[in-house]
């Protein structure tokens, strides 16, 4: 485990420093929903990837082709076949694998989590894991690598051009919710969550999409700017959705900042401070920390990047979640 940490780690401050050091402003042309759509490699292998997870969780493999004629999948854990329960959709990150999500507990806290925001429950939620696709993005610089695409921020559902991740997630989740006659879902409790780039990916979906309860995401940076991003756009999503972003004091660079800015833009433009929050902790998990933000080497920062905070499950992401409904 500490070997596939470090290799991860090595990978990431490697594709950082290629990040950093590369300026694609000169050729990029940007569209109306920010840049150009994210090119697929066609790679099978984050597909083969999620299907082994699904395997080894018990859950239960769904298929999609989206616009671009590429085959999608996601892996639903059914945890009652009786209870009606809310369901949590979870995006990975970029560049690693979808085996992230054993790091989360979520796999786990499924069964028992109540969600429901009442004493008597029930317990328990339905898990949705959608793969990323492998792509040429800005995630890995020069290179294809796993990863949502974030920066073509097209949610228009009337448009043939629309982002096909956001495609994928909406047939997953429609079909999770409305044609599925083994389990019973509660339409009013659909929450979104992620880590990093799939936390990025998961707020924008959430505040752009109907009947999305709230998103508590882990370590997402502003995902309509970025210093990378030479098409980054006013914020200006189409729904209010209630969102919470937890990133580390010391984060990888640019998130912690970042994030704060973000929330703080959403604050301003809905004029509320309860429906959308950031909060910050330092290494030992400890909430609220002053200041919010320090400046760290990308080292430091990666290393708190890639640990998911199981301790805070609770208080945070579930905490968040039973505080909202869609209705």
């Amino acid at each position: 485990m500490k070997t596939i940490l470090l290799v991860s780690l090595f990978s990431l401050y490697l594709l950082s420093l290629i990040l950093t050091t590369s300026d694609g402003t000169g050729s990029t042309q940007c569209t109306q929903y920010g840049d150009p759509p994210a090119p697929s490699s066609e790679s099978m292998l984050n597909y083969n990837q999620m299907v082994q997870v699904c395997q080894n969780i018990s859950g239960q493999l769904l298929n999609f082709t989206d616009s671009n004629n590429e085959t999608r999948c996601a892996c639903l854990l059914i945890t009652s076949s009786s209870k009606r329960l809310p369901l949590v959709v979870w995006l990975q990150p970029s560049i690693v694998y979808p085996t992230s999500v054993y790091d989360t507990n979520f796999t786990v806290e499924a069964y028992t989590a109540n969600l429901t925001g009442t004493i008597r429950g029930p317990s328990g939620y339905h898990l949705l894991l959608p793969a990323a696709r492998i792509t040429k993005n800005f995630e890995c610089g020069l290179i294809n690598c796993i990863a949502w695409d974030t920066w073509y921020r097209n949610f228009n559902r009337s448009d043939p051009k629309m982002n096909v991740d956001v495609q994928a997630i909406d047939y997953f989740i429609n079909h999770t919710v409305y044609h599925m006659s083994n389990l019973h879902v509660d339409s009013t409790r659909v929450f979104l969550s992620g880590w990093s780039n799939g936390a990025s990916m998961a707020l924008l979906y959430a505040l752009n999409t109907p009947n999305i309860a709230a998103a508590a995401v882990y370590s997402s940076t502003n995902p309509y700017q970025n210093d990378n991003d030479p098409c980054s756009q006013t914020p200006n999503p189409s729904k209010n959705t209630s969102v919470l972003d937890l990133v580390n004091q010391c984060d990888s660079t640019g998130i912690c900042v970042g994030s704060q800015e973000f929330i703080v833009d959403l604050q301003n433009l809905y004029n509320s401070h309860l429906n959308y929050q950031f909060i910050s902790m330092n290494g030992s998990s400890n909430l609220m920390p002053k200041p919010p933000c320090i400046n760290c080497t990308e080292w430091a920062g990666l290393a708190n990047h890639d640990r998911w905070p199981v301790n805070l499950n609770n208080q945070i992401f579930y905490g968040f979640f039973r505080n909202n409904t869609s209705h």
